[in-house]
């Protein structure tokens, strides 16, 4: 008699993909296993770079969110006493408003003494700046590294959806007057791709008014980063390490103030969206002295790292600039390739697909969404049109490649403002066709490929100035009778 072959390990799947997980930010890679379209089981994926197989329980039970009967379609709003259980769903809008309600009640009721020692303060900036001070303060003998990200000046959820100032600074910025730059509110923009035609409309009186106060709320909730931006020069100088740190102080996008007829956005490819300012402070910087070299974001894990003589163990898309930190008047040959893709992309899931093959192109399309979100959960403003685009910026010039149809050429020297569009002229057609095929040759690039400089641009012979000639009238003198000499009237 023979004992009956049972299969201990049947296979319960049918199909395998590799994408990544999106339970936290860490994007590592995972292999999932469906059975007839339906997810059985989630695994760490080998061949990814990031976590080589492992996987956490919070992205194993990633399969709970599709299947769980737990699982909440809709914020639940208690309607009973507490403790009996009695619920009722409700919008996310209404769950947002309720729990912004009960937020701001916490955050405008500071203290005008804070941040202090002796008072309780809520106020996030204040909160997280008192967090990296008792880092700065714990942190023994060897190198450190801090890194504070400010919620201020961006949008807050109460406020009128304008940014929250510290207690103490609201008010203070109520009479500070608005500068209109050239490029506000655009009167004309028939050079402007049809795309950025159809959706910038002239702001109107009303919408000029709310922007003055979103700027000025912007600068009271800066004065709150200003103090403790303050505060921690002061705990590096009292820890006695100041002469010896290096401080990065620099924001992760610009933001539209009424330029080019936008209002409230940062996700287009001019300079008040991309172009921020960048201090540093350190044992080689020159103190007082501005470069006017390209330098990106992507340029600091280079930076820090050579610093700190470290090895990254990554290829870097980016290169260090400690060697303008000694030499703030070189210029360089740097070029920085600026990419927004809000909506799903053919030619990007293609080069995906090329070149990572444990991301699939199914994947951005299914994290794409028409109302203007990205698989980042990044929202475009109402007021500016969420486009994918490829742009180049070097030397003078920012060329800019709409997905869609639609291509800009700025002078940034002749105009910083980018209030006219050169890629239709004929003395800027070699700068035109030299930035298209750098785009070309550099699009969704990565480590070495986005580091190469560019050499040998077009010059543009700037126009001759138009002389102008003074018209000298001759007064005529007439001599009256009765008059001796040659007295004029």
């Amino acid at each position: 008699m023979t004992e009956p072959v049972i299969n201990t390990s049947p296979r319960t799947w049918d199909e395998v993909k590799t994408t990544t997980c999106y339970m936290c930010a860490c994007r590592c890679g995972i292999k999932v296993y469906l059975k007839d379209g339906t997810v059985k089981y989630i695994e760490g994926n080998r061949d990814h770079p990031v976590n080589k197989g492992v996987i956490c329980g919070k992205g194993a039970s990633g399969i709970k969110q599709h299947y769980s009967p737990a699982r909440l379609s809709k914020p639940l709003m208690r309607v009973g006493e507490r403790g009996s259980g009695e619920f009722r769903e409700v919008e996310w809008e209404e769950a947002l408003r309720t729990a912004t309600l009960w937020l701001s009640e916490i955050r405008n009721k500071d203290p005008r003494s804070c941040p202090s020692a002796k008072v309780r303060c809520n106020y996030h900036t204040d909160l997280i700046t008192k967090k990296a001070i008792r880092d700065i303060k714990s942190v023994r003998k060897g190198p450190f590294y801090v890194q504070i990200d400010y919620e201020a000046p961006h949008d807050g959820a109460t406020s009128g959806n304008n940014a929250e100032p510290p207690s103490r600074y609201i008010g203070t910025a109520r009479r500070t007057p608005f500068r209109k730059l050239p490029g506000f509110n655009e009167r004309d923009i028939s050079d402007k791709p049809k795309l950025i035609r159809r959706t910038a409309k002239r702001l109107t009186p009303r919408e000029f008014k709310g922007l003055k106060k979103r700027y000025r709320k912007q600068l009271e909730a800066l004065r709150g980063v200003d103090d403790s931006v303050g505060r921690i020069i002061r705990t590096l100088k009292k820890e006695n390490e100041l002469g010896n740190t290096y401080i990065f102080f620099q924001s992760d996008n610009g933001y539209f103030l009424g330029e080019h007829r936008y209002s409230k956005s940062k996700f287009l490819a001019y300079e008040p969206s991309v172009r921020v300012p960048m201090a540093v402070r350190g044992p080689i910087a020159k103190e007082g002295r501005v470069s006017h070299a390209i330098v990106s974001n992507v340029d600091l894990a280079a930076t820090i790292t050579n610093l700190a003589h470290t090895d990254p163990r990554l290829a870097t898309d980016g290169r260090s600039f400690k060697p303008l930190l000694r030499r703030p008047g070189h210029r360089g040959n740097r070029a920085v390739l600026l990419e927004s893709y809000l909506y799903p992309s053919g030619p990007l899931d293609a080069h995906l697909d090329k070149t990572r093959p444990f991301v699939t192109g199914d994947q951005s399309k299914a994290g794409g969404s028409a109302g203007g979100a990205s698989a980042s959960g990044a929202t475009a403003s109402s007021s500016a049109p969420p486009l994918n685009y490829s742009a180049i910026r070097t030397g003078n010039y920012k060329y800019i490649e709409y997905a869609d149809g639609g291509r800009e050429l700025y002078d940034l020297k002749a105009d910083r403002y980018e209030l006219h569009n050169k890629v239709h002229s004929k003395r800027y057609r070699k700068v035109y066709r030299y930035l298209e095929d750098q785009l070309d040759k550099r699009r969704f690039c990565d480590g070495a490929e986005c580091r190469k400089g560019v050499r040998h641009i077009p010059y543009v012979k700037p126009k001759p100035k138009k002389k102008h000639h003074k018209h000298h009238k001759h007064k005529k003198h007439k001599h009256q009778k009765g008059q001796t000499g040659g007295a004029s009237s």
